[in-house]
């Protein structure tokens, strides 16, 4: 990447919303770092298989160590990890098989910044319900290629999900199918769902602080506007949004895979995609389930939930007034509320009614 230049760069983090007064930037490679190295990430893509081999080939040792260091081999379920190419991308696919008889498949949609390898609590609840779950990590993200969190055109999140669904098919995944998004990943879902109206492939959705709009939108709009056009990237400052002190502390110093900027070109993506939506009139009388914290200041959420109200009247909003933007990464004590209401969507979606 070619950053430009900077003067007032503190002012530029404020009016993007990267600031905050939590916010632990990132400059040391530390020496629990140094066993992800950029040769082992090459290594670990390269052995990848293509995924209509999903289920030929066993894992490589490379693929071990890659689950030792983010705690998935501790989860309780057999993994694969295999290569989706997709337009100009290739993605990297997550999938985790419980080990009794799948009841189901969930899939898992991540935020900006995040990959799949950082929801073991969400993979692990899944698979303890008996339901296989399956990730993938969006284009400059985890172990997929592309820019690192940037995107030209939110539409191609759109087109990646009705995609997978082809691969969901071909490897004739266990029905019913479900849904888990965090953030830009709830976006994806939710405008998903409004496009789709009564032909959606899934039967229960979940949105964890779903994005509608950031905190701060009026001066993220105002800054991409003013600096957009010359400002390529900007450092990204991280900040504290879980109460879970060992989540936090891996994240901001020993996860390679987080990206350490932010590519104008998905703020532009984003604005756009917000100013679409704005005055779109399509409404869902689909019953999904919404979980928000009250102490999340990474996106608007009285606004977001209003909205989403607004265009899903059916919705059951769970909200959790401890917790921050990070839900699926919360505290086992903020998050104990969530993990009830996932396994009660999961087992609800089982009952003859929903079948």
């Amino acid at each position: 990447m070619i950053f430009a230049e900077v003067k007032s760069q503190d002012a530029v983090h404020l009016y993007l919303g990267l600031l905050s007064s939590s916010a632990y930037p990132v400059w040391v490679l530390t020496e629990k770092q140094q066993i992800m190295t950029t040769d082992f990430f090459s290594k670990l893509n390269a052995s990848l298989s293509s995924w209509r081999s999903l289920w030929e080939q066993k894992p490589p040792d490379v693929c071990q160590s890659f689950w030792k260091y983010y705690q998935l081999d501790q989860l309780p379920g057999n993994g694969h990890l295999v290569c989706w190419p997709f337009e100009q991308w290739h993605l990297a696919v997550h999938v985790w098989t419980p080990l009794q008889s799948a009841r189901g498949t969930v899939l898992i949609w991540h935020g900006l910044f995040d990959h799949f390898a950082i929801y073991r609590k969400m993979i692990a609840l899944a698979l303890i319900q008996g339901f296989q779950v399956i990730g993938l990590d969006l284009p400059g993200h985890g172990l997929s290629d592309g820019q690192r969190a940037s995107i030209d055109d939110f539409s191609s999140y759109q087109r990646i999900l009705e995609g997978f669904f082809s691969v969901l098919e071909v490897w004739r995944c266990p029905q019913p199918w479900h849904a888990l998004g965090q953030s830009t990943g709830s976006a994806i879902l939710w405008e998903y769902l409004l496009r789709s109206t009564r032909n959606s492939q899934l039967t229960q959705i979940m949105l964890l602080a779903p994005l509608v709009r950031p905190a701060a939108f009026a001066q993220v709009r105002w800054s991409y506007r003013t600096l957009g056009k010359w400002l390529k990237a900007t450092p990204r400052k991280f900040r504290v949004n879980s109460s879970d002190k060992d989540f936090i502390r891996f994240t901001h110093v020993h996860d390679p895979l987080q990206p350490r900027h932010l590519d104008m070109r998905w703020v532009g993506a984003m604005l756009e995609w917000e100013q679409y939506w704005r005055h779109s009139s399509l409404c869902s009388d689909k019953e999904i389930q919404i979980v928000q914290g009250g102490r999340d200041d990474t996106v608007d959420w009285a606004y977001n939930l209003a909205y989403l109200h607004r265009r899903f009247p059916a919705a059951r909003i769970l909200f959790l007034d401890e917790a921050s933007h990070q839900l699926a990464n919360e505290s086992d004590v903020i998050r104990q509320p969530l993990d009830q209401r996932l396994a009660y969507m999961l087992n609800r979606s089982l009952t003859p009614t929903h079948v």
